[in-house]
């Protein structure tokens, strides 16, 4: 009876939280509706949710102001919005570099991996 009980819960906070995250999604639907295209998107479970634009226009939902251990960055044609902890190791190499960045991904020990759209890539691990 237990175990019913808990796969119950559990099924219940599932559908929950999935249904919040696709609720929240609302504000990021209506900007890429109005900006009539959209160049990427970060969604989650939690509708902690970012898209990108062209020219440095950006929304974003349930991302919260103050992250800790954790980090984003931001990538346009002009330039490069950094949130959160962002380690100075990538900061340096966004800097340097001469690839077009379009991808981004990294840890906050300072491992990160950069690629363009045409397949030229960087990284440090």
């Amino acid at each position: 009876m237990k175990l019913k009980f808990y796969n119950l819960v559990l099924v219940f906070l599932c559908v929950s939280v999935t249904s919040f995250a696709q609720n929240s999604r609302s504000y990021i639907r209506e900007q890429i509706e109005k900006w009539g295209s959209c160049r990427n998107v970060a969604i989650t479970l939690t509708g902690g949710d970012l898209a990108l634009n062209w020219n440095n226009a950006y929304a974003v939902s349930g991302v919260p102001d103050d992250l800790v251990n954790d980090g984003l960055v931001l990538c346009y044609e002009r330039g490069y919005k950094f949130m959160g902890d962002v380690p100075d190791v990538l900061k340096q190499k966004l800097r340097e570099t001469s690839i077009d960045v379009y991808r981004i991904k990294f840890l906050s020990d300072g491992a990160y991996f950069i690629a363009d759209k045409e397949g030229h890539y960087s990284y440090y691990m």
